[in-house]
């Protein structure tokens, strides 16, 4: 629960920043793990956060790959985890959503460490560079 609150103060000093995307991100997953360590990790918990990364993913279009990839994966985790807690638990699903989440979280790592490559080097990993000025968006 400790890092859950470190989370939303995180979020927090995204906003300040005036980053509303990173802020709302980390305030929301802030929460989840303050919830979820108060055991709220039901189903239908777990697709509603489902439902609200998903619709992260659709915002990082303007991102980077990386991004992108993030919150898909991590939107299809918590779907896995939520439809395998329903009314009966489905342990195979649950072993995956654990799995695709081990690899959500590798990826996470990877973002992260980012910005420390690109103030050492002067450049992005690959899949950390921004999405193109001419990458299509529908809105």
């Amino acid at each position: 629960w400790l890092g859950g609150y470190l989370q939303v103060i995180a979020g927090v000093l995204q906003i300040y920043r005036e980053d509303c995307f990173s802020g709302t991100a980390f305030a929301a997953y802030g929460c989840f793990w303050v919830a979820n360590a108060n055991g709220a990790g039901s189903a239908t918990f777990l697709v509603t956060y489902g439902v609200l990364t998903m619709s992260f993913a659709v915002l990082s279009l303007r991102h980077t790959p990386a991004l992108i990839a993030l919150f898909t994966a991590l939107g299809i985790t918590f779907f896995v985890l939520g439809f395998s807690h329903g009314p009966t638990v489905n342990e195979g699903a649950s072993r995956a959503g654990h799995w695709i989440g081990f690899w959500v979280g590798l990826l996470a790592i990877y973002i992260a460490i980012n910005p420390l490559f690109e103030k050492e080097y002067g450049c992005n990993l690959p899949f950390c560079s921004p999405m193109p000025e001419w990458f299509p968006c529908w809105w």
